[in-house]
């Protein structure tokens, strides 16, 4: 299987998942911004120095990247949906090519068979593989990862091929 038809297959097999998770990321965005609104009214941000605030602010978003989207007067929400899109789909795009870099690597020529399992957090796929050095098995295991005020919302996601 060619790399472009390895990434057609993840897309169409993690679609369910892909909208979750940019669903998930947009969310994310919303939330962030929530907690900044408070922080900005709130007493000890009124007390602080300006760039002691800003580093403030910039941690409360999850970051430098996300504060550039959920700063005050920056996006409205259309606009702040519209950027989480774009987050989300440039982490799937970077997911399925490493998938596919991997599973190119290891010379799948056909897909046997597979299954994903779809969970609250992420999911697992097990497929059964013919490569140019005979059958083999991969496993992929993803789960949504990160939490609110720690790192942003990210795949992380383990493939293994054996055989």
């Amino acid at each position: 299987m060619s790399f472009t038809q390895i990434t057609e297959t993840l897309e169409t097999t993690f679609e369910h998942f892909d909208v979750k998770y940019r669903e998930a990321t947009i969310q994310y965005l919303f939330d962030r911004k929530a907690a900044l609104k408070e922080f900005m009214v709130s007493d000890e941000a009124k007390q602080m120095r300006a760039e002691e605030r800003y580093e403030t602010m910039v941690n409360i978003a999850g970051g430098k990247g996300t504060f550039q989207i959920i700063q005050p007067g920056y996006y409205n929400d259309a606009g702040i949906t519209e950027q989480g899109a774009k987050k989300a789909d440039r982490v799937i795009k970077s997911r399925n090519a490493s998938i596919a870099n991997k599973l190119t690597k290891a010379q799948i020529t056909e897909v046997m068979e597979g299954e994903v399992i779809h969970s609250a957090d992420g999911f697992n796929g097990y497929f059964k593989v013919k490569t140019e050095k005979g059958n083999k098995t991969v496993t992929v295991d993803t789960i949504l990862a990160g939490g609110y005020n720690i790192q942003c919302l990210h795949y992380r996601t383990l493939i293994n091929v054996k055989g």
